[in-house]
């Protein structure tokens, strides 16, 4: 069975298939990331052996960037007590989530996207949202799903504001950190009634995203009651504590 390593952690798959992709898997920056960012002082980690692979392209053309997802499971031990921790990973990467507001007419409006998340089984409201890539730009990630998402013109990047430290939204199970940003800009009445009517998305991932336009003064109670995007609800009050 091969066997590779990173930072002497042994990488390894039971998995034939996975097998004759590992060298390849060891290079993608998601698992580079994943593993540049282990607590070795605190964790002892002994193995990491992946069980099932995601890729964003077609078979016969993988690449490290185009590695999607990992499901693997990270034998380690809690040094300072030297019991085994629970090593379930679901290898997603990072993210980025924008929190806008649009101003019309001098009444501002929160953006929201709404589309259909398979795992949750039902249509979702949340702010404009994306993976990374491999370039590890926050920022330009940021201002290229404002554009897919909502058609807004992106920003310039003096005008995205970052709101503090990156959130873990299910660190139970899953690596992935979100980069939040806020950016208020403004539409005209006339474009604002067009956006409420399109779809948006990249039509290469099968997006249908429609967009919601709440007024400001009524989001808040909407979070509380109607919205479960923790995005959302961590990107509202950071913006309001800081702008």
């Amino acid at each position: 069975m091969p066997q590779f390593k990173l930072k002497n952690i042994e990488i390894y798959s039971k998995v034939e298939a996975i097998q004759a992709q590992m060298g390849i898997i060891i290079q993608s920056q998601k698992l580079i990331n994943y593993i540049n960012n282990l607590d070795l002082y605190s964790l002892d980690v002994k193995k990491i052996r992946i069980d099932a692979v995601k890729w964003f392209c077609a078979p016969n053309a993988i690449s490290p960037e185009k590695l999607g997802f990992l499901f693997m499971e990270v034998e380690c031990i809690n040094k300072e007590t030297g019991m085994c921790l629970p090593g379930m990973v679901f290898l997603r990467g990072d993210s980025v989530a924008v929190y806008i507001v649009v101003e019309v007419e001098g009444k501002n409006y929160v953006v929201l996207t709404e589309q259909f998340r398979v795992p949750c089984g039902r249509k979702i409201l949340e702010i404009p949202a994306g993976m990374m890539d491999g370039s590890n730009n926050f920022a330009g990630v940021a201002m290229k799903e404002i554009t897919e998402e909502t058609g807004l013109k992106a920003p310039n990047i003096e005008d995205l504001l970052p709101l503090g430290n990156a959130i873990i939204p299910s660190g139970g199970g899953c690596d992935e950190s979100i980069e939040l940003f806020f950016w208020k800009t403004s539409v005209d009445k006339e474009n604002l009634e067009k956006m409420k009517t399109k779809n948006f998305g990249a039509p290469d991932e099968n997006e249908i995203i429609r967009l919601l336009f709440i007024p400001e003064e009524e989001y808040e109670s909407k979070l509380v009651s109607e919205i479960g995007d923790v995005k959302a609800i961590c990107a509202y009050f950071r913006a309001h504590s800081r702008y």
